[in-house]
């Protein structure tokens, strides 16, 4: 009987206490994760720059001369074509051009 008694007086302290371990062991699980991510992370940055750098090869270089030599560009002009042709990527392009129009209808509404 006494033992009963004291278990319900004591219940709501017991709650409490298992409650506050569970959330301190949760806490210190998440700082050792990241303890332990944060100590991966650099092992292997050092791990990497600890590696023997292979040897540079060099290479013989060749010198050579360049002579420039002016281009000349002659243009024949017919001075009897006056003709200019306009050429269209597309066929019906002025049409598809002019069907291409936008109005606030088209506009996309946001939310």
């Amino acid at each position: 009987m006494i033992h009963s008694s004291i278990d319900k007086r004591y219940r709501p302290r017991i709650d409490e206490i298992r409650f506050s371990l569970v959330v301190s062991l949760q806490y210190n699980t998440q700082v050792m994760k990241t303890i332990l991510t944060i100590l991966f992370v650099l092992f292997i940055g050092l791990f990497a720059q600890a590696q023997d750098a292979k040897a540079e090869v060099k290479v013989a270089a060749q010198v050579e001369s360049v002579v420039l030599v002016p281009s000349t560009i002659e243009a024949t002009l017919n001075s009897k074509e006056t003709k200019v042709a306009r050429l269209y990527m597309d066929r019906n392009y002025k049409v598809k051009k002019a069907l291409s129009f936008y109005t606030k209808a088209n506009k996309t509404k946001l939310a």
